[in-house]
């Protein structure tokens, strides 16, 4: 069955809302590898929180 244009609409903006999750999900995890290797742990967590905060509006 083919979608409806309001159907295709919502499944592609869908689409691009879990994109970006996933980028700012990736973004913060390089953040935290890189501060974490700095030496800076406490910024790391930091970054390491947000990471997983972002990664649970990945799941279905």
């Amino acid at each position: 069955m083919p979608l409806r244009a309001g159907q295709a609409a919502i499944l592609s903006s869908m689409k691009l809302a879990r994109l970006a999750w996933l980028l700012t999900t990736l973004c913060c995890l390089g953040a935290a590898a890189v501060v974490f290797l700095r030496g800076d742990t406490g910024y790391a967590a930091v970054a390491l929180a947000v990471a997983i905060s972002a990664a649970i509006n990945l799941l279905p």
